[in-house]
């Protein structure tokens, strides 16, 4: 599967439209650009994080790239950070 198809697959996951669809896109973008930059430091700095660092990594910059640009995200950090699948579960309904 290429790039573009795994984007736009995973952008289906919340429908066509809405915030979750949206903050499903976000999420997808945060995650290719967390990956990109581990690659970086890992080939030009000869540091290579585990998958929960990358996690979190994702999960600190959705949240951080999310509350800048939606003004209707409700999220605290710990609630994003602990339950993201309720988080989303919530964007849903709110749509």
């Amino acid at each position: 599967m290429s790039s573009t198809e795994h984007f736009l697959q995973f952008g289906q996951l919340g429908g066509n439209h809405g915030r979750l669809h949206s903050t499903l896109i976000l999420i997808w973008l945060t995650c290719t650009w967390v990956l990109w930059k581990e690659h970086n430091n890992m080939i030009f700095n000869n540091k290579v994080v585990s998958i929960d660092e990358l996690m979190d990594k994702v999960k600190l910059r959705s949240f951080l790239w999310l509350n800048a640009k939606d003004v209707f995200f409700a999220f605290s950090y710990q609630c994003w950070w602990f339950n993201l699948l309720a988080c989303l579960a919530c964007l849903d309904i709110a749509m």
